[in-house]
């Protein structure tokens, strides 16, 4: 498949990504490369789509906690008295 390649620069970081050429553009790579770290760290992804997947509802159905599950009570922490905010 044809696509067409865009690379852009930012302060720190460069992404290039690769679109599909035709009727449905849809993006099918994308380079990020992070220019702070001397190594040049980067993320890769090939995409690939399923444009009419066949979903059901019990797809978005949520599971149900196990019968020995616990709550866990969250709390907020409060700053304390003169301490750096």
């Amino acid at each position: 498949m044809k696509t067409s390649h865009f690379a852009f620069r930012e302060d720190h970081i460069d992404w290039q990504v690769w679109i599909q050429q035709g009727d449905q553009p849809l993006p099918r790579k994308v380079v990020i490369v992070d220019r702070r770290d001397p190594t040049h760290p980067s993320y890769i992804a090939r995409l690939s789509w399923t444009l009419n997947p066949t979903l059901t509802d019990a797809a978005f159905a949520a599971a149900r906690p196990p019968k020995d599950a616990k709550r866990i009570r969250i709390t907020v922490q409060q700053p304390q008295a003169g301490a750096d905010q």
